[in-house]
């Protein structure tokens, strides 16, 4: 996944130089850690820096940008109707892009006390919400004034075929809101959004979410998956430093690959490695992750 770090909104905003604190960032950590929370591979890209590779990425995620240029825009409308995917998360982003999600723009956005319907059970989700009635696009996310989730409910998230692609789009804080919270209801919801766009990811896991991914490939060519171990992380500002962390595993990770590979290993080495190639698919056991581990395809 292609994750937008606008340099056009955050130089719109910032009135300071390489200086991040002060929020300007919030809604794009929370858009990185729920997408690796979910095991997806992620890479960070400015708009001059995804703009000529847009079409190695399946899916696109933009966090609540802003400001974006008619050029960088029409780029990636072009990118989906040629078969990408492009998911926005936020009130600001999906404004840019009317008409081109499918849905009408009523009434500016406002402040208001929200709660998200998610198959888990509500979330609270207060912020600037903007309202909309749809023309092409489909609901596939609703919010309430309250936690009775029968009465008046609003649209949260839409999906609009673009040609050959589809663009998703989020009409509240939820990125902003992850951020502060990592709620796990939440962290499900985008994850549903993320599979309705891009179904069938080069690699998955059936580990917990603590578990971040990151795939690569060597200058000799080799394939390699990433797994980084983050069980007590430091977060909050009186407990800053981590003096044990807990082994995670057995962990079950598939990684798509054409032909039977001729080795697989993790680094750093393990006794026993199971792991079996079927139909493209390869499946590895790892025993587990301490911090850091690579399973290395050859």
């Amino acid at each position: 996944i292609a994750l937008l770090l606008s340099s056009e909104s955050h130089w719109d905003m910032s009135d300071r130089v390489f200086a991040p604190w002060g929020g300007e960032f919030d809604d794009l950590e929370g858009t990185l850690h729920a997408l690796l929370e979910l095991h997806y591979s992620v890479d960070i890209l400015a708009e001059h820096q995804l703009e000529p590779r847009l079409k190695e990425f399946p899916l696109v995620v933009i966090p609540d940008s802003h400001k974006l240029t008619d050029e960088f825009k029409k780029a990636l409308v072009s990118y989906v109707e040629r078969g990408g995917n492009l998911l926005l998360l936020g009130e600001k982003c999906a404004r840019l892009f009317e008409p081109a999600i499918g849905v009408i723009l009523i009434s500016p956005p406002q402040k208001i006390a929200s709660e998200l319907a998610t198959p888990a059970g509500p979330v609270n989700v207060n912020g600037i919400w903007q309202d909309v009635t749809l023309s092409s696009a489909r609901p596939i996310g609703f919010r309430q004034l309250t936690r009775d989730n029968r009465k008046n409910p609003k649209i949260a998230a839409t999906i609009t075929d673009r040609g050959k692609g589809k663009i998703g789009a989020v009409y509240g804080p939820l990125a902003n809101i992850f951020f502060k919270s990592h709620h796990p209801y939440l962290r499900t919801f985008i994850g549903d959004l993320v599979k309705e766009l891009f179904p069938k990811p080069a690699v998955s896991a059936d580990g917990p979410a603590l578990i971040d991914m990151a795939l690569r490939t060597t200058k000799s060519g080799r394939l390699c998956l990433h797994l980084l171990n983050r069980s007590n992380l430091p977060l909050p500002d009186r407990y800053n430093f981590t003096d044990f962390i807990p082994a995670v595993g057995p962990l079950t990770v598939k990684i798509t690959i054409a032909k039977k590979p001729q080795k697989v290993r993790v680094v750093p080495e393990v006794p026993t490695l199971r792991w079996d190639w079927k139909f493209g698919m390869l499946s590895v056991i790892v025993p587990q992750v301490h911090v850091h581990s690579v399973i290395v395809v050859e």
